[in-house]
């Protein structure tokens, strides 16, 4: 699994927002620091965001650029 590159900032901090990513990510993915490895289970509370911000802990959502 791959993740798209795109790129977007947390609305709240400006800090980079990680993509969020379901599954088993490739190493490069894994170890580029540009994504939240969500895993593999989803449950009913599982977070539907598409983007992470590591400066605020906290799922977000934006639109990117």
């Amino acid at each position: 699994m791959s993740a798209n590159n795109k790129n977007t900032a947390c609305m709240t901090c400006g800090a980079d927002a990680q993509q969020v990513i379901h599954g088993m990510p490739t190493y490069d993915d894994y170890a580029s620091g540009k994504y939240y490895i969500a895993g593999c289970v989803l449950d009913d509370d599982s977070s539907e965001a598409e983007w992470y911000c590591p400066e605020c802990d906290m799922f977000i959502d934006v639109e990117t650029n």
